[in-house]
């Protein structure tokens, strides 16, 4: 058999036990209650932090304004530092822009100067094309004797140019008028 102090022992832990249950089932009906809107917990504030035990769940409401506003000076503190950070983010994203509109307009001046230069290029290979073609006709029209004359007097980078644009009939005549040498020479560079 139990003694006095065994039962007085089982009954306090009982008691304990029951009493920790209301209090989570009050808990559980509050959540509940506060979830659907019925009640609003923020209203018994004052009063449930006046109750010694219970005040430390439920601080004053100057204390809860505190920590309210160190949370909005904490969530300004934040927006100013990502805001910040946005700022060094878009400086550093300026700074690249800036030093690639640089380097293309370099590129860019590049590739004018290098088109002004094939122009040029252009211009000079049309110009001595003409006056190639002009060369041609002009000892196409001569008589083969005169045109070997005067190609003997000519370089022969020169003379090879105008023969190589002149019809075979035209260079057999003239080369036939040059010293075997000199049109020798000649048929070697025309092979080249």
């Amino acid at each position: 058999m139990m003694t006095e102090k065994e039962i007085k022992e089982k009954k306090g832990k009982v008691v304990g036990i029951i009493i920790g249950l209301i209090i989570i089932a009050l808990i559980s009906a509050v959540a509940v209650l506060q979830g659907f809107g019925i009640i609003r917990l923020q209203s018994y504030v004052p009063v449930l932090s006046r109750i010694p035990l219970i005040s430390k769940f439920f601080p004053a409401e100057e204390e809860q304004k505190k920590e309210e506003q160190l949370t909005s000076e904490q969530k300004f503190q934040l927006e100013k530092e990502a805001l910040q950070q946005e700022r060094e983010l878009l400086e550093q994203l300026k700074q690249s822009l800036t030093l690639r509109e640089e380097a293309l307009e370099q590129k860019e001046e590049q590739l004018s100067k290098k088109e002004e230069e094939l122009t040029n290029r252009e211009e000079l290979i049309n110009a001595k094309q003409l006056e190639l073609d002009r060369l041609v006709k002009l000892y196409g029209k001569m008589e083969p004797k005169k045109a070997a004359q005067i190609m003997t007097k000519m370089s022969s980078e020169e003379v090879v140019a105008i023969l190589a644009h002149m019809k075979e009939d035209q260079v057999a005549s003239i080369l036939s008028e040059m010293k075997p040498e000199e049109a020798a020479a000649i048929l070697r560079l025309m092979r080249m």
